[in-house]
């Protein structure tokens, strides 16, 4: 569960080490647009919205007893934990999440930027909107079958005298063509190819 108010922030029941300086939600819509050849301007095609990204900003000082490093390794911890594959999906409780309609969110990206001289280092949490989708399973014809359907569908295309030959060459008591040449001759010029 990740928890913002005007001071604190919670994530995962932790309380986040620093001074809270700012939360940004960024919100956008999908838009694609077609090169035409010839023309300056894009047509533009609206195709849905994009998940919210939201911004979060700490400093974190060395004080009450901890480093600015030991407060961010703190905040490591909850980004990614060792041996974590996978990022954890937290509710989110704010005021202006929920105006925005965003219940769920991961850690998406973690920035830590410290300045020369100081023993301060600014970080700023990613959060994008989680928003699962149901991915449904359907049963598709065996290949066999859909092999058949080809099969069937090439055999309507062939002529009458090139599908005796193919039956022919399937048949076991049929002669084959690369031994018989007489029978080769008469498919060939049939087919009007004069041999040499």
């Amino acid at each position: 569960m990740l928890i913002i108010d005007e001071s604190t922030v919670k994530v995962g029941g932790v309380i986040l080490p620093g001074i809270y300086k700012s939360f940004e939600i960024k919100g956008s819509a999908r838009v694609e647009e077609i090169d035409i050849k010839g023309k300056k301007t894009k047509p533009k095609q609206a195709t849905g919205y994009s998940d919210a990204k939201m911004y979060l900003e700490l400093r974190l000082l060395d004080d009450s007893g901890k480093t600015a490093l030991e407060k961010l390794a703190t905040i490591q911890a909850l980004f990614k934990k060792a041996g974590q594959k996978k990022p954890i999906v937290h509710e989110i409780i704010n005021e202006h999440t929920s105006a925005r309609g965003v219940t769920r969110v991961i850690l998406k990206d973690l920035n830590t930027k410290e300045k020369s001289g100081k023993s301060e280092i600014s970080a700023t949490l990613e959060f994008w909107e989680y928003i699962p989708i149901k991915i449904t399973a359907v049963k598709s014809a065996p290949v066999e079958k859909e092999v058949k359907k080809v099969i069937t569908k090439t055999e309507i295309a062939l002529s009458d005298e090139f599908r005796e030959y193919l039956e022919g060459r399937s048949s076991k008591t049929a002669k084959s063509p690369a031994i018989d040449t007489a029978s080769t001759i008469d498919f060939k010029s049939r087919l009007g190819i004069v041999p040499f």
